[in-house]
């Protein structure tokens, strides 16, 4: 599971160099952290309201924490400018 989850972030992370730079207008986003259901709730809802054909998305990050792996994405396009976490869970 551990060299399946390397290749695919290895494949992501050389695909990342094409992200441009986005500037983040959402209060939510700049005031709150990725994880925390403030933010959580906003991107869902933006998500919802956007053009998903639109979306482009970058891996950012690889974090354990408190024994739960974590992806977190830049997720970009059609005015959003946020991050992205997702749980690896078994």
């Amino acid at each position: 599971m551990k060299t399946k989850l390397l290749i695919v972030a290895c494949v992501l992370i050389f695909f990342a160099c094409d992200r441009p730079n986005c500037n983040n207008t959402n209060s939510i986003f700049n005031d709150n952290q990725p994880r925390t259901e403030n933010y959580k709730k906003e991107l869902a809802n933006q998500l919802n309201t956007i053009d998903k054909a639109k979306l482009r998305y970058w891996l950012q990050d690889y974090k354990v924490d408190n024994n739960n792996t974590y992806l977190y994405f830049y997720i970009q396009g059609d005015g959003l400018c946020a991050t992205l976490p997702l749980q690896i869970t078994k």
